[in-house]
């Protein structure tokens, strides 16, 4: 459903997404009210990648500037600033979900979109390239 080259060849998918933005912008007014910048991020990347689909571009390059202003404010990274990283618990997975798809969402804008080059996301995308061990299974 993502691969549909404008939002008119789908729209029963854009009309789908299009509901389930509105759930998530409606909870994210009320997550805005708490203190859970995890929780913030997660329903603004949601809310951009609905953008997206339904080709609101311009809102959903804001969206991902207030994702990003949390994950700078917040100081979400990949691994503990110091200590062993936690083993691969349901937060880590959601973590390094939530921060790989900003870095993909701002490279995305900029080589699709004609976006302002990727710097909203450098700081965890030098961590994700440099500091993360990323290894196979054996």
């Amino acid at each position: 459903m993502y691969l549909c080259g404008t939002p008119d060849e789908a729209p029963a998918t854009v009309l789908l997404q299009a509901r389930y933005a509105q759930m998530a912008w409606e909870s994210l007014i009320r997550i805005y009210g708490t203190d859970e910048d995890r929780l913030k991020v997660q329903a603004l990347i949601l809310l951009v990648h609905a953008f997206v689909i339904m080709g609101l571009t311009t809102g959903a390059q804001l969206y991902l500037l207030k994702a990003c202003k949390i994950i700078d404010k917040a100081k979400l990274q990949f691994l503990p600033a110091y200590g062993r990283p936690a083993g691969l618990s349901e937060q880590v997975r959601e973590d390094a979900s939530v921060l790989s798809q900003a870095i993909y969402l701002e490279n995305y804008f900029y080589l699709t979109l004609g976006g302002s080059a990727p710097v909203m996301t450098a700081r965890i995308e030098n961590e994700f390239r440099l500091e993360l061990q990323v290894r196979t299974i054996q």
